[in-house]
């Protein structure tokens, strides 16, 4: 929870955007951690109602950043609303 990069930035930029929705997952949390637990691409279902009008911006280790992208066009997301650095699919296929 104490390594979350960048976290108090996130929350400030979500306190002045009321169009901006963030979500913090832990895969390993400590026992005082209270929010949600696994991986992100786990509970997309969970926190969008639709996936067709909006836009989706991914970061993170590669893996989870395919495994995520392959979710989210799944349950339809447009390839054009889904946003990442873009050099994770080449790195994941090479392992």
């Amino acid at each position: 929870e104490e390594t979350i990069i960048h976290r108090e930035t996130l929350n400030e930029l979500a306190a002045n955007n009321p169009n901006l929705n963030l979500t913090f997952v832990l895969s390993d949390p400590n026992w005082e951690w209270t929010g949600r637990i696994g991986y992100a691409q786990e509970h997309l279902e969970d926190l969008f109602d639709e996936f067709t009008e909006r836009d989706f911006y991914v970061c993170g280790v590669p893996p989870m950043v395919v495994q995520a992208k392959n979710r989210l066009a799944e349950l339809g997301a447009p390839d054009e609303r889904i946003h990442s650095e873009g050099w994770e699919d080449s790195v994941v296929a090479d392992d």
